[in-house]
This record gives structure tokens, C-alpha cells and sequence, in this order.
């Protein structure tokens, strides 16, 4: 019986020590990222802390680490953490708290965490202007390259598709001509041989 109530006793003691060394005094607050999702290397993105109080430090930490990153103290229950021009190192886990500024310091419990993704930036797109003429811009990941265009001298697709150029349209325009002239000149023979030649 005395060993439990000693036990019981311990246990309040280190409860009320606890809440007296300021850790978890006040309520986790709460955390956010925008914009969330993956930030290009260069990119701008903000990290929001809010809770319930005035008047209270805000502290942001890193990765678990327990010394915090940054802090503030602003006028409302709110602060801001922008991150202007993003780097590899910026990527991770983070989570606040906030903290009583006078008087024997009390903590809050720390936020759920939020994530930070940095990757490299996408490619600009091309502007369709600025692709030479006979040339194709892919756009979409994973397609293939595109059809070569030999030069005039040999026009071909290696698809089998007509290959509509200047050059081409001639040469057709001059086949048909010669195969127009040949018709004729056979129609002529035809007709002019005598009717009863074998």
C-alpha cells in the first residue's frame, strides 16, 4: 500500500515538474506550407504558424532539430516564414511552437509536422514562334523524337507519309506532264495506223 502511494505521489511530482519547466504548457498549434506540393530550386513558398493566444512567440524548427530555426514575435496570434528563393537544404520537415515571452518561459506542444519537396525547375516551354520551320516542339514526356527531315535534294519521311514541299509538288506537276505527253503521243499512234494493219 505505501509503495503504491509513493509511486502515485512520484508520478504528480513529475507531472507538476514537467508543467513547471515549461514543456507542453499551452496547446500544439496549428501549421501549414503554400503553395504545398513539390517548390522548384528558386522558388518562393511560406510557412504559416497560428494558435489561440496574444502576445506569444512563434518558434519554428527543422527536422526534429531542438534548437529552432527562426522565430517571431508578432502583434496577432499568427506569423509568416517565407522562404524567397528556395535551395536543396530548404527541403524537409518542419514544425512551431509558440512560447510566453515574460515571466519563467512555458511552451507549447510542438504542430504536426508539414513537409517542404525542392526539386529542380521545369523546363521553360518553347514558344511556338521561335521553332524553325520544319522542325516539331514536343511537349509531352515520353514521346518520340521527331521524323528527320532529309534536305532538298532527298525529301522523305521515314513514316511513308507525302512529303508536301516545293521541290516535290514540281517534280510531281512535271511527271504528270510526261505522262500526259507519253498518253497522247500513244493515242496518236493508235488512231493513225491503217484499219486493216495487223
Amino acid at each position: 500500500m505505501a509503495s503504491a502511494l509513493t509511486i502515485l505521489l512520484l508520478g504528480c511530482w513529475l507531472a507538476g515538474w514537467s508543467r513547471m519547466s515549461g514543456e507542453g504548457s499551452y496547446p500544439k498549434p496549428s501549421i501549414s506550407v503554400s503553395p504545398g506540393g513539390v517548390i522548384p530550386v528558386g522558388g518562393t513558398v511560406t510557412i504559416r504558424c497560428w494558435h489561440q493566444l496574444l502576445d506569444m512567440r512563434i518558434l519554428l524548427y527543422k527536422d526534429e532539430d531542438e534548437n529552432y530555426l527562426n522565430y517571431t514575435d508578432p502583434a496577432g496570434s499568427g506569423a509568416e516564414f517565407p522562404i524567397t528563393s528556395a535551395r536543396w537544404e530548404h527541403g524537409g520537415s518542419y514544425t512551431c511552437r509558440y512560447s510566453n515571452r515574460t515571466g519563467e518561459v512555458a511552451y507549447s506542444e510542438p504542430s504536426d509536422p508539414v513537409q517542404i519537396i525542392v526539386a529542380a525547375p521545369l523546363p521553360p516551354p518553347m514558344d511556338a514562334g521561335s521553332i524553325p520551320a520544319g522542325e516539331t516542339d514536343l511537349t509531352q514526356p515520353g514521346a518520340a523524337p521527331a521524323p528527320t527531315r532529309l534536305d532538298s535534294a532527298g525529301p522523305a519521311d521515314p513514316l511513308g507519309r507525302p512529303d508536301f514541299t516545293h521541290a516535290n509538288i514540281a517534280r510531281l506537276g512535271l511527271g504528270a506532264v510526261v505522262l500526259l505527253i507519253l498518253g497522247l503521243i500513244l493515242a496518236e499512234a493508235y488512231y493513225s495506223r491503217p484499219r486493216g494493219a495487223p
